[in-house]
């Protein structure tokens, strides 16, 4: 197929372009290109039953299932930023710390199940037959089912020490 083109000095030319050539297909193999995206997110003025207006920060998140999520957080009131620009730059901060997770999720979703998947596959044979025993033991009883989909990055000390103070075992199991 030919096709009359200008170039920028004003001449004329014809190119010809192959039907039957193509780039690499997007579909073929999985995605050729993953475009590396920044969430502006979004700020409201939302009303409080009592007490002043808050500005509310909302952006989508992924979890460690790769489930999207819908977050919000309240930035402040009306009197701490009483317009829109110093509640965008409150944000921030909080924009950048989102931005740096997500593209940190999306290259894996190291959960609590993959990091034990890894060591009983490459730590845990080195170990004595007992610790082996008693390993597997915990983790299959009571780690992997109250703990194995979460996210590393989501798992924070107090929750860890409530579930453990909760567990009905004796003090040296837990």
């Amino acid at each position: 197929m030919r096709w009359p083109c200008e170039n920028h000095f004003g001449i004329r030319s014809r190119l010809r372009y192959s039907s039957s050539r193509r780039s690499a297909p997007f579909k073929q193999g999985g995605l050729l290109f993953r475009r590396t995206t920044y969430q502006q997110g979004s700020l409201k003025l939302e009303e409080r039953k009592r007490g002043p207006q808050v500005w509310t920060f909302r952006w989508w998140d992924t979890d460690a299932n790769g489930k999207r999520v819908y977050r919000k957080q309240q930035i402040g009131d009306l009197d701490e930023y009483p317009n829109e620009t110093a509640a965008k730059v409150a944000i921030d901060t909080l924009r950048l710390t989102i931005n740096n997770r997500s593209q940190r999720n999306r290259v894996s979703y190291v959960t609590v199940q993959s990091l034990w998947d890894h060591y009983s596959r490459e730590e845990l044979p080195f170990k004595g037959f007992s610790t082996q025993d008693g390993y597997l033991s915990y983790a299959k009883n009571w780690i992997l089912p109250r703990w194995g989909k979460t996210a590393i990055d989501q798992i924070r000390t107090v929750a860890v020490e409530e579930w453990l103070r909760s567990i009905p075992r004796a003090k040296g199991t837990r």
